[in-house]
């Protein structure tokens, strides 16, 4: 049932929004910018560091970025640190991910292997990006239905 749910807000959104389909409301971005504002600064600026480090190394790391699978992205050290890290940095993936689905889709690595309700990961038939985008808004939905 998830599935075809997923699928149909899928085809909703690229009828809606043709080119520019992955984009979210004033409304998506503040429930975002409060639960990153509940993570503490030191932590946030811990992750910035191993992000930026993670991407950097995916980046430069000719296996990784020639392939075609997004879990290649858990080949380089920097990813290991970045998951140390824990699940409180779900809602910066989260962030990270809406700021720019077509180049952070590969931020779905880390979000699944942190994510421990399966209610919230989309494994559909469809592109990364659009599981990326269907899974800020799965996780959008959950925390607007969990502060009721």
């Amino acid at each position: 049932m998830k599935t075809a749910i997923t699928s149909i807000l899928v085809l909703l959104s690229l009828l809606t929004f043709g080119e520019n389909k992955w984009t979210f409301t004033a409304k998506d971005k503040k429930v975002i910018e409060k639960a990153v504002s509940e993570i503490p600064d030191s932590t946030r600026q811990r992750f910035e560091k191993r992000y930026k480090d993670w991407k950097h190394a995916c980046d430069t790391n000719h296996r990784v970025k020639l392939s075609s699978r997004s879990d290649a992205s858990k080949e380089v050290e920097e990813y290991k640190t970045l998951i140390k890290m824990g699940d409180i940095i779900l809602p910066l993936l989260i962030q990270k991910m809406s700021e720019d689905i077509s180049r952070n889709f590969f931020d779905l690595v880390p979000y699944n292997e942190l994510q421990k309700n399966t209610d919230l990961k989309i494994n559909a038939l469809m592109s990364e990006q659009d599981k990326a985008y269907q899974t800020v808004l799965f996780w959008i939905m959950d925390r607007l239905s969990s502060s009721r």
